[in-house]
């Protein structure tokens, strides 16, 4: 019997989920509440068809300590002015779902200023349409994300581009808060 070990080799999902780190690592911290943290993290894939590559955004699960499965595409905007203030870089994604029993589309910006990082983090009143349609892509991505990666990655993408679409469209009748964050790479 012949056998290879590689103590320092470990095989890591391509779309980041279950492991203890991504390709970027966050750790925010409520700038009101410092009890309050939200931790998350960037992994690139690569797609393998026409080598295109997309920044996927990762949620961390504190109880597992572990990655979850991506909920959307990172958008880069690049270098971004917001009320006079320029910022090296923003990068913005999405998610859904319940805050109490009201139902929000999550806009989450991360900008950076020098080695800082803040994440803006902004609720928008959702419908029962955007909600059901964006809870069935996450239903898709999550039953096809050990099995097809691509497919995963572009429903991955179509998420991200619903909500970016019903944000954009919606944002002055449907904004109910912002939550600002302090952000530390970890």
């Amino acid at each position: 019997m012949f056998f290879l070990l590689f103590p320092n080799f470990v095989l890591s999902h391509p779309l980041g989920i279950n492991g203890n780190k991504v390709d970027i690592n966050f750790k925010c911290t409520d700038e009101k509440n410092i009890d309050r943290e939200i931790n998350f993290g960037f992994k690139e894939y690569n797609f393998q068809k026409d080598g295109s590559k997309v920044l996927l955004s990762v949620p961390f699960n504190k109880k597992s300590n572990k990655y979850g499965v991506p909920t959307s595409g990172v958008y880069e905007f690049g270098t971004y002015k917001i009320n006079n203030e320029v910022y090296d870089n923003m990068q913005a994604w999405f998610d859904h779902g319940y805050l109490g029993s009201n139902i929000y589309v999550f806009r989450r910006a991360l900008v950076k200023q020098n080695n800082t990082y803040l994440l803006n983090d902004s609720l928008f009143n959702s419908t029962k349409l955007i909600h059901n349609k964006l809870d069935k892509l996450q239903v898709r991505i999550i039953a096809q994300s050990n099995k097809d990666y691509e497919k995963t990655a572009n429903l991955i993408k179509k998420y991200g581009n619903l909500a970016f679409g019903y944000i954009v469209t919606n944002a002055e009748k449907t904004f109910f808060a912002n939550i600002k964050f302090k952000c530390t790479l970890e």
